[in-house]
């Protein structure tokens, strides 16, 4: 079952959680517009989930998250700007052409220093997180890539969240 995304429809509901949601910064629109612009822009997190996360970021206090998924950065920035300035946001993600566009925001924004890109199979980058003692460490996770790896992400995520988290 394909998920809908609502970059360009009309949907009431959607309509009413972006008229009371915090706008996005101009840096943040900037990224979707360039996005919006490649063919394969439905990757990207649809602009009132990102939001959504940064409220859930910024009102449970964390300092340390997970960004399955990056492609152009939309999400990984959110994070890092909803983070405080001890925050890091540990970015998953295979391709190298994508995440490049995600950097050049990342460092327009001000927050490249609170993103670790790693370039791998989010699977090996995880369990290296759990070989090297992190477990429930991280206080936020959010997972947006490949729907086949999913239930590989959410067990991973399971033993590397904090309680509460």
């Amino acid at each position: 079952m394909a998920v809908a995304k609502t970059y360009h429809s009309e949907d009431p509901v959607k309509h009413y959680c972006l008229q009371h949601s915090t706008p996005l910064l101009p840096i943040q629109e900037k990224l979707l517009k360039e996005t919006l612009e490649m063919k394969q822009f439905r990757m990207m997190g649809a602009p009132e989930v990102i939001g959504l996360n940064a409220l859930f970021i910024k009102n449970m206090g964390a300092k340390k998250v997970v960004d399955i998924g990056v492609f152009t950065g939309a999400s990984s920035l959110a994070a890092a700007l909803a983070l405080p300035e001890e925050g890091t946001v540990l970015a998953c993600d295979v391709s190298e052409e994508f995440t490049n566009r995600a950097k050049k925001y990342w460092q327009e924004a001000g927050v490249s220093e609170k993103i670790n890109l790693v370039l791998a199979p989010a699977t090996e980058t995880l369990q290296k997180c759990l070989d090297n003692g992190e477990a429930a460490t991280f206080d936020f996770a959010f997972i947006d890539a490949d729907k086949g790896n999913y239930d590989n992400y959410y067990e991973l995520m399971l033993k590397l969240l904090r309680p509460q988290g």
